[in-house]
């Protein structure tokens, strides 16, 4: 594994202060400071599968009838005892309030599991186990679980035409060994999703003497199967490619440059799409058509960093194909990118900078962490409804018990979760996890039959996960032509104005005036009213987390944090002029339909104001 620069002195005076703040740490139930609005997911299963060690939902997938679930096992405790081994002033057993990890590395309980759910039935099933047969270096008798997560499922058609279930596993190399000194991670296939087997790996071939520490991302194209191989802790390591991948061994073999460090990668366009970047290179996305005897040969798609000249990125965490055009999302700051078929690239979510000569501001108008700086990673999106799903990673909650900062981070700690019908105007569905501080990021997603599943990653308590039903939208009414611009008090303004089709929510646009904050939005069938909401940002000067601070928090930079939404105003029309602000002040507003009774319907897209 390749050592990464961790600590900074105001790094290290935080993670000592985390041993005072465990005096006042709270419990699961002080998460639900408030109910949360669930937009249609509902709880699928008991947290963490009965067993709050299972804090990752690392991998998920639907095949033959049944949703599988890969677990990672006492993830963050893991990485600690990791880190330590470099860096013995970060403790181990780690002094954050909430965690349970064991006194030691080598007592933690790291058998990774494989559930599966039937719709038939409404079970959940635990269809394997891994074993605990490896043993530990330098402590005789003692033994660590063969996998210690499953990263990664993949249905395949293998050249006889049969389709199996394959499964990346995460070995313990990262905590007690480098290089090959341990059994490297495996390869689990399954031709019925209840009887697993490793893929042959035996000493002096490819496979067999892998320097990886565990296989993350699986794919494939054109018959083949593509395999992200971690070498590094966070994640960062080679693909692999084979034509023949039950064979294991010999047929694995490295489809990237030596010289190329991956995170992620994809197909898109009937091409291989690449997530490239090391600590000392910042994030590219490059392509390749993957003919030919690999390694292949690849194109430059987005430059070093998306242009951006100060703290950019070193690392792609997400891609996904919405609407013909390809997502990447990235890792602090957490930033946000689209691309179409013929690579042209755009900023979504991110700061504005020079980009080839011309301004490139960010399509949202948010800046990273869709303006929350602590949201670290764009962690996982998915398609759904036709609608676009992009869930964080949020570090908030490693820090909401300090007590400085505690104070301000605290009702924003737990993952973010939006939703945009265009890939550029999004719907904030939570900024706390659903109202559970503990859950920190949106780690998976799966479009079944059953609806749209949300795995969480739950590193005190265990994960979470939650169906959304799929919904078939009836035919919409008549409604009423959009309204005149806003005219009032020499505040005239001329947004966008959209017939509604049969949207239940509002869309919002918004803009500046010299009189305060206008705002409209599309009208909303049967809504009786509209409530406008309101968040405040205040400039403020915090530590953040960034590429050189992976689990800890940098030098301080002045940022601007969101504040709690309040609502302002009720309008029966479909405009508003909000008179209170300042000149100088960021805002963040959205707009909900109310119906007769009172009762909010669904809000609007989020609305920056001023805009990036």
């Amino acid at each position: 594994m390749k050592r990464r620069r961790l600590l900074r002195p105001l790094p290290i005076l935080l993670t000592l202060m985390l041993a005072l703040a465990a005096l006042g740490a709270g419990t699961p139930a002080d998460a639900q400071w408030r109910q949360p609005r669930m937009h249609g997911f509902a709880s699928a299963a008991i947290q963490g599968f009965g067993d709050r060690q299972n804090s990752i939902a690392w991998a998920m997938t639907w095949w033959n009838g049944y949703l599988y679930v890969g677990t990672g096992r006492a993830v963050q405790c893991v990485q600690v005892a990791t880190i330590s081994r470099f860096y013995p002033i970060i403790t181990y057993p780690p002094l954050e309030p909430g965690l349970d990890c064991a006194d030691t590395p080598e007592t933690l309980p790291l058998r990774a599991e494989i559930w599966r759910w039937s719709p038939l039935t409404d079970q959940w099933q635990m269809v394997f186990q891994s074993p605990e047969d490896v043993p530990i270096p330098g402590h005789p008798g003692k033994y660590v679980a063969r996998d210690i997560g499953f990263r990664s499922f993949l249905v395949y058609t293998e050249p006889d035409g049969s389709e199996v279930l394959y499964a990346a596993g995460v070995s313990a190399r990262s905590m007690y060994a480098e290089g090959n000194t341990m059994a490297p991670p495996r390869l689990l296939r399954s031709s019925d999703g209840l009887n697993f087997s490793a893929v042959p790996q035996d000493p002096g071939t490819e496979l067999g003497d892998t320097e990886a520490n565990g296989f993350r991302t699986l794919l494939t194209l054109n018959g083949k199967l593509y395999a992200v191989a971690s070498v590094g802790l966070l994640g960062q390591g080679f693909l692999y490619v084979s034509d023949n991948p039950a064979a294991g061994n010999a047929s694995f073999r490295r489809a990237t440059p030596p010289e190329m460090t991956v995170y992620e990668a994809t197909i898109f366009n009937q091409q291989l799409y690449v997530g490239t970047g090391s600590k000392d290179d910042p994030f590219a996305l490059v392509r390749s058509p993957a003919i030919g005897e690999p390694p292949y040969a690849f194109s430059a798609v987005i430059p070093p960093g998306g242009n951006l000249a100060n703290r950019p990125s070193h690392a792609v965490v997400a891609l996904h194909e919405f609407k013909g055009q390809l997502y990447v999302g990235t890792d602090r700051p957490a930033e946000l990118y689209r691309v179409s078929s013929d690579d042209r690239w755009e900023l979504i979510v991110g700061a504005p900078r020079w980009s080839d000569g011309r301004r490139l501001r960010p399509l949202s108008g948010m800046d990273a962490g869709f303006d929350w700086p602590f949201n670290i990673h764009m962690w996982r999106m998915v398609t759904f409804e036709d609608q676009l799903y992009v869930g964080t990673m949020d570090q908030t909650t490693h820090w909401s018990s300090l007590i400085i900062i505690g104070r301000l981070l605290r009702p924003h700690a737990g993952f973010d979760l939006y939703r945009s019908d265009n890939g550029t105007r999004f719907t904030m569905l939570t900024r706390d996890g659903f109202g559970d501080k503990y859950n920190v990021g949106v780690r998976n997603f799966a479009v079944t039959p059953a609806g749209l599943f949300m795995g969480s990653a739950n590193h005190y308590y265990g994960f979470q996960l939650w169906r959304k039903s799929a919904v078939t939208a009836a035919a919409a009414p008549p409604v009423a032509p959009p309204v005149a611009p806003i005219s009032e008090a020499g505040a005239r303004i001329y947004l966008p104005l959209l017939a509604d089709s049969s949207s239940s929510s509002p869309i919002l646009f918004a803009q500046q005036t010299a009189d305060g904050v206008a705002l409209q939005w599309q009208p909303v069938r049967a809504a009786a009213g509209y409530r406008i909401f309101r968040a405040e940002l205040t400039p403020q000067t915090l530590p953040l987390p960034s590429a050189d601070t992976p689990l800890l928090l940098g030098d301080p930079e002045t940022v601007w944090l969101p504040g709690e939404f309040v609502a302002v105003a009720d309008s029966g029309a479909t405009t508003y002029l909000d008179r209170t602000t300042t000149p100088n002040g960021r805002y963040h507003y959205y707009v909900a339909p109310l119906d007769a009774s009172g009762t909010l319907g669904e809000q609007s897209n989020l609305v920056a104001v001023p805009g990036l």
